[in-house]
């Protein structure tokens, strides 16, 4: 989960000239009952979470400017992750993810670029992973 946009990161390193097309060429397929878009916890949902967290990791590294939206991306997948695992009643595991809820929460609430909804989720799941951890 998630490894594609690592190995297009790590392979877009050594780009030095590209194109740029028009056409769509490249489709993704998204099923409601995927790992990533499925509601239920599932332990492969902590895949997408260490992915999200090398993505930010190799972005600060290889493209700093764009460093931002990998940690929006990182934190819509923690919301998703913690909010499913609440849910769920799995406190254990929840407490296990608080510790990386407690990343970037701030800069990511005061983000222009996240929607209102996601900074409520964050505060949501800030207040759950305090009171459970």
């Amino acid at each position: 989960i998630g490894e594609d946009q690592i190995w297009l990161l790590n392979v877009s390193k050594n780009i030095k000239k590209g194109v740029s097309l028009s056409d769509a060429l490249y489709y993704y397929r998204i099923r409601n009952n995927s790992v990533v878009h499925s509601n239920i916890w599932n332990e492969k949902k902590m895949s997408e979470v260490y992915a999200r967290e090398k993505m930010v990791e190799l972005t600060e590294k290889f493209y700093p400017s764009l460093s931002r939206y990998a940690h929006v991306k990182y934190r819509n997948c923690l919301n998703a992750v913690g909010l499913s695992l609440f849910k769920g009643r799995q406190f254990k595991e929840l407490k296990g993810v608080s510790r990386y809820c407690r990343r970037y929460v701030s800069d990511y609430i005061k983000s222009p670029s996240v929607s209102m909804i996601n900074k409520l989720k964050a505060v949501l799941l800030q207040i759950v992973c305090f009171i459970f951890s």
